[in-house]
């Protein structure tokens, strides 16, 4: 059995929960409660299984929103070519794991007296 729906306030804004099964595609519109619904796609819509989630939102403005949850197809993920390996360090300034590696210039060090003296000077 289904709680009801607690009381909301005056200045609260709306929502109104519904079923996947309960809401039909017809072209660009919706139809849900024996009412049709013109909608905004601010995307196209995959095809697909409209989930449970699914509600209509209002927004601080007075405005009404759609909100689907699309049940899709999972993606296959690429595969991994190729990947390197990377270690930071002092000496070096990073070791690759092809064994190659970048030599450190030292820009810190160089920054780090043109920074204390500037703090010096208050600037």
């Amino acid at each position: 059995r289904r709680p009801y729906l607690r009381y909301r306030g005056r200045k609260s804004l709306g929502w109104v929960p519904l079923k996947g099964r309960d809401l039909k595609r017809e072209g660009d519109a919706f139809r849900f409660a024996g009412n049709t619904f013109r909608v905004f796609n601010s995307r196209p819509l995959p095809e697909g299984k409209i989930k449970d989630g699914t509600n209509f939102a209002q927004d601080a403005r007075g405005n009404w929103f759609l909100n689907i949850v699309i049940e899709m197809p999972d993606v296959p993920a690429r595969p991994i070519r190729s990947g390197v390996g990377i270690d930071l360090g002092l000496k070096d300034f990073a070791t690759l794991s092809t064994g190659e590696r970048l030599p450190n210039d030292r820009f810190g060090r160089c920054a780090a007296e043109k920074l204390a003296k500037a703090q010096r000077a208050r600037k």
